[in-house]
């Protein structure tokens, strides 16, 4: 089924024997139901369809059956259209608006954690605290590149 993705978050690039490289996207759709993408070689995508977050994208996405994430799907790579880029400058509310309005925002962790473990209803989400404790950053070396 074609389906239109507003991407909000993209990984960073990880290695891959059989894709070389790939990268999990999340997005909600024009319902505000949240949607995985996974594997995408992005890398190894036209330029063309190279999207950016904050873009809106329409693909071709069928649900993973080899994940058991209720979000996850694959896309069909050869189907991707950028419809639409949010840029920043002088946008940052209608990207709010498409996140916050869209999509339901949890501020109870343990109905996170309960979706996800007990029922299996939910893996992506947004979720406000209701207050930060603490910011911790860890420093993580650089993995070496091999051959492999």
């Amino acid at each position: 089924m074609f389906e239109d993705i507003f991407v909000i978050a993209k990984t960073y690039p990880t290695r891959s024997k059989k894709y070389k490289e790939l990268v999990c996207t999340a997005g909600i759709n024009r319902s505000g139901e949240w949607v995985r993408i996974y594997p995408i070689p992005f890398r190894s995508l036209e330029e063309y369809k190279q999207f950016k977050k904050y873009t809106w994208i329409k693909a071709e996405i069928i649900p993973d059956s080899s994940d058991p994430r209720i979000e996850s799907h694959k896309i069909n790579t050869t189907s991707i259209k950028i419809l639409e880029n949010i840029p920043p400058d002088k946008e940052w509310g209608r990207r709010k608006q498409l996140l916050f309005e869209n999509t339901k925002v949890y501020t109870n962790l343990q109905s996170i954690i309960d979706g996800a473990t007990k029922t299996n209803t939910l893996s992506l989400c947004v979720f406000k605290p209701s207050k930060f404790l603490d910011i911790v950053i860890v420093n993580n070396p650089i993995e070496e590149l091999t051959e492999k």
